[in-house]
């Protein structure tokens, strides 16, 4: 196959598995049934959203390192398997407790798929193609972020709240599938380099703040708040020590230095921050 043909090929197949993360808004519009089908309080339903949000936001940045030093398409891979896994346990999950379970190993696949997402896009093309290549996935985001609630609302009315997981399968594993049809990026096949240290910290610092942040409102246990915000806390400082020390960290916090990048991260944290705050309050 032309080397072209295959650019374009992997530039499809990339986004058809970045869908399965967007198209996870779809989960919200089945909060109602779950919440029947399980039998919980109305609070309890957000740890949906918290196990796999959490999972994925404190493991991203440790993945994308992941395919800095092995290779995009295979970390890409291993999230559309795990992705695959995670939709197949929620959709089978006879209780509520190995529902979360699923979520979590949904976070962990999306981690992996999410972070290497945009690197390999980009690394299909040269220097001149690449603004399309990452706008084709930057778009494919937005539709699926844009299609899971009316997708989601179509699936539940007539198969009911396990059809909000289960169709995303064969989207992942179509994706899997033809991801060997992409050429294969270059690799450093070693894990010398990887901040091990700085991936548990970080880890640790998001893990304690979401769970402080998720726990804190209408709180019946004050101290595990403040104990988890102090954590948080400790975790961040420590964090930044590490990367500010390490000759190979997971962020070069240099880069804050320069005025536009700064203003870019801190527009996609607010972003962010307004995107998921409806998902966690939107069941209220």
């Amino acid at each position: 196959m032309p080397r072209p043909a295959r650019r374009k090929i992997g530039l499809f197949v990339v986004g058809i598995g970045t869908l399965v993360a967007p198209l996870d808004t779809a989960v919200n519009i089945a909060f109602p049934s779950i919440t029947q089908a399980f039998d919980l309080d109305l609070e309890e339903i957000r740890w949906v959203v918290i196990a796999y949000v959490l999972t994925y936001a404190s493991l991203m940045l440790a993945c994308g390192r992941l395919g800095d030093l092995l290779g995009y398409r295979p970390i890409f891979q291993m999230g559309l398997l795990l992705s695959a896994l995670g939709l197949i346990g929620c959709w089978m999950a006879p209780s509520y407790a190995l529902l979360l379970l699923g979520r979590t190993l949904q976070g962990i696949g999306i981690a992996l798929t999410v972070s290497c997402g945009p690197a390999l896009a980009t690394s299909l093309f040269d220097e001149s193609r690449r603004t399309r290549a990452l706008a084709f996935y930057t778009g494919i985001t937005a539709v699926g972020a844009a299609l899971g609630p009316l997708i989601g609302g179509f699936l539940v009315a007539h198969w009911g709240w396990a059809a909000v997981f289960w169709f995303r399968v064969p989207i992942a594993v179509l994706a899997l599938a033809l991801s060997w049809l992409m050429p294969a990026a270059p690799k450093s096949s070693s894990m010398r380099g990887f901040d091990a240290v700085g991936a548990i910290l970080l880890a640790a610092w998001m893990s304690a703040l979401l769970l402080g942040l998720a726990i804190l409102p209408g709180s019946h246990a004050p101290a595990v708040a403040s104990g988890l915000a102090l954590l948080a806390v400790v975790c961040f400082c420590a964090f930044l020590m590490r990367e500010a020390s390490y000759p190979q960290p997971l962020i070069r916090l240099s880069l804050f230095g320069n005025p536009d990048f700064a203003m870019f991260n801190a527009a996609s944290v607010a972003v962010n921050l307004a995107a998921f705050g409806v998902l966690i309050l939107v069941q209220y």
